[in-house]
């Protein structure tokens, strides 16, 4: 699951903060050096962000059970952005066979070192990927908003969905309750608001009309949205919560769906 994340602040535990980590991106990119708030160039985000550590590994096991609980016995899966396989693991169990694409070469090695018997990851770019081969499910988790074509990107997907396959994405939620309360200190001025490094590096924060009209352009059709994980604060606060503690935020996500941190959607062709 990418670093398209609701917030990616780094904050100290105890004060909520607006500092911003560099959230990884396809490929070479300026971002915002954390220490001394400079331009630095990042040409590997494997080197600045751990998908397994950061506190967005919730956030993928969370949609990856959602997910799952979709998926057939003899179903094929395309995961892109599979980062080093977190996600890849809880799908497998659950299907004939999972293909991963991811740009971090460092990543894809360490998804092969999962050793998933019947998944298998390749060094490329989903934006630009060329094999048209169908499969029953497309994953693309967390990564809309990190796209430089995002429309091209969702027709791309469509081509390669028949009838009844589906279309799997995550995306940040701008009014996850987190991001309502920092706008309300003052520290962002709009929930929409991209954070120094977001900006610097061409993220975006999409609303949840947004991406279905973004989809409909596409020739896509919502038939499923949730909200995944009530997140009142930072990360690096949410964090230092007790584990029963953070599942229980996201077993309570279905009350408030549109203050969740990140909205899971389903699309199938239209």
């Amino acid at each position: 699951m990418k670093p398209n994340t609701p917030d990616g602040e780094k904050s100290v535990p105890g004060q909520m903060t607006h500092d911003i980590v560099p959230a990884p991106l396809h490929g070479p990119h300026d971002c915002l050096d954390p220490l001394f708030g400079q331009a630095r160039h990042v040409s590997d985000y494997a080197s600045v962000y751990d998908p397994e550590t950061d506190f967005d590994a919730w956030l993928t096991r969370f949609v990856g059970r959602r997910i799952a609980a979709r998926l057939r016995a003899d179903d094929t899966v395309l995961e892109i952005g599979c980062a080093t396989g977190l996600m890849t693991e809880i799908l497998a169990p659950r299907c004939a066979h999972v293909l991963g694409i991811e740009r971090s070469a460092d990543y894809v090695a360490r998804f092969a070192r999962r050793g998933i018997a019947n998944a298998e990851a390749i060094v490329a770019d989903g934006e630009d990927w060329a094999d048209t081969r169908r499969f029953r499910h497309i994953v693309a988790t967390g990564m809309l908003g990190n796209l430089k074509r995002p429309e091209t990107f969702l027709v791309q997907c469509r081509q390669r969905l028949a009838a009844a396959d589906e279309l799997h994405l995550s995306v940040a939620n701008p009014r996850s309750l987190h991001r309502l309360a920092a706008a309300e200190m003052g520290l962002i001025k709009d929930v929409r608001d991209a954070s120094p490094v977001n900006h610097v590096l061409g993220n975006r924060n999409f609303e949840t009309g947004e991406v279905i009209a973004m989809a409909a352009a596409a020739g896509l059709v919502c038939v499923h949205r949730e909200g995944v994980l009530v997140k009142p604060l930072p990360n690096a606060m949410m964090a230092q919560l007790p584990p029963d503690v953070i599942e229980a935020m996201d077993r309570i996500a279905h009350f408030v769906p549109e203050f969740c941190a990140v909205t899971y959607f389903v699309f199938v062709a239209g």
